[in-house]
């Protein structure tokens, strides 16, 4: 009996954890997301025979600009190009010119999976 409790705690404190971290992850909303988005660096990860790149926005002289509104759409303003989306805190997703790529955000930090690179933003 007292093995049996053992395991049936074991098993209700693994459900609340993997529940809280599931929780934490998902609480993204348009609201939290809203505002506007500074580029602050873009790398591009490891291919075969390549190094891992980084190049960081005001080192090159590169401007970018992510506008978020809390009704799911924005714009990116980058080298002179507009580029309208639409994006999905359930799916964690950003939607433009048919593609859709994942985007991660934490403490103000907004990573966006542009294809091979990933274009790293701070909230203003």
């Amino acid at each position: 009996m007292k093995k049996l409790l053992s395991h049936l705690f074991s098993l209700v404190l693994v459900l609340v954890l993997l529940t809280a971290a599931g929780c934490s992850s998902s609480n993204v909303t348009g609201e939290a997301l809203a505002g506007e988005y500074d580029l602050v660096s873009m790398h591009e990860p490891a291919a075969e025979g390549k190094e891992p790149e980084t190049w960081y926005a005001a080192d090159q002289g590169i401007t970018g600009v992510l506008t978020l509104k809390e009704d799911g759409t924005g714009v990116y303003e980058f080298m002179y190009q507009t580029i309208e989306l639409t994006y999905d805190t359930d799916k964690k997703t950003i939607s433009y010119d048919g593609y859709e790529d994942p985007f991660t955000y934490k403490d103000g930090v907004l990573e966006w999976t542009m294809g091979e690179n990933v274009h790293s933003f701070q909230k203003r």
